[in-house]
């Protein structure tokens, strides 16, 4: 009786180990599409989150498509600058310092 009690025991050890990894993966991969920039329409500091847009091309540059903006609703309709500083960073877990940094003004 001992033995199977274990066995169980085990099993379900195994199972909430295996669950618990899954979910923190989940939601550790959310982390991973969100990127810390600046926006190079209102100069501000945005929290982006990305998608792939397609696989990538054979020079293995990727696609990338903004799925959400801190400055949404009021600027959903902006011409999605901040794509090209993020993609830099895309596929790693950090964040261009230098896509943080002021802009320079823009010659009207």
């Amino acid at each position: 009786m001992m033995e199977i009690l274990t066995i169980v025991g085990t099993a379900a050890i195994s199972v909430l180990w295996m669950v618990l990894s899954i979910v923190a993966y989940a939601r550790l991969n959310g982390y991973r599409t969100r990127r810390l920039t600046r926006c190079p329409e209102t100069g501000g500091i945005t929290v982006v989150g990305l998608e792939q847009d397609g696989e990538p091309s054979s020079e293995g540059a990727v696609n990338l498509r903004v799925q959400s903006c801190r400055l949404w609703p009021g600027r959903k309709n902006c011409e999605r600058g901040c794509v090209a500083s993020c993609s830099r960073t895309w596929g790693s877990h950090g964040f261009d310092l230098a896509s943080l940094m002021p802009l320079e003004p823009r010659a009207r």
